[in-house]
């Protein structure tokens, strides 16, 4: 009875019942196209991870990502000493709304950029789900990024290399 009266009292206020309406509103979804594009909107804060393989770098060397044709990085990561670097920014790279940047590794001691490429994510192809067991090896010294649970990489590289995108 206590119920039935409450339904009438938020009637009453023009109100529906919470089993009666319909979500407000869906979450929006950034990875959507925009303007009837097909290409979805890929921002740098949806990256989870980003890797390279096959960099020649024998001492220790930070990743940076930093808007194309700056010196200061947006975010830089830990010392890596490997020719096959995954970066798992602990808190992502959250606030970064750009979609072209620059992936560069620099060298701890000197400061100096050894190797640095432009990525645009809204020109990147998917590559694969999982970079340990996927069939085809990556591009060596191209950037690779993970978006949701799918790495992408430049079409370029993937349309040299005979290794077609996968849908």
């Amino acid at each position: 009875a206590a119920g039935g009266a409450m339904l009438a009292t938020l009637q009453t206020l023009g109100l529906k019942a919470a089993k009666d309406k319909a979500p407000a509103s869906t979450p929006l979804d950034e990875a959507r196209p925009l303007n009837g594009s097909t290409a979805p909107r890929r921002l740098l804060r949806h990256v989870s991870q980003l890797a390279v393989r096959g960099l020649d770098l024998r001492a220790g060397y930070f990743l940076e990502v930093a808007m194309q044709g700056t010196e200061e990085p947006l975010e830089r990561s830990d010392i890596f000493r490997t020719a096959n670097p995954t970066w798992v920014p602990p808190c992502g790279f959250s606030g970064c709304r750009q979609h072209v940047f620059e992936v560069r590794a620099v060298d701890a001691r000197s400061q100096k950029t050894l190797w640095s490429q432009a990525l645009d994510l809204s020109q990147v192809q998917p590559f694969c789900e999982d970079l340990e067991t996927h069939g085809h090896s990556p591009p060596l010294a191209v950037p690779l990024v993970q978006l949701s649970k799918q790495w992408f990489t430049l079409p370029v590289w993937l349309e040299k290399n005979g290794s077609p995108p996968i849908s």
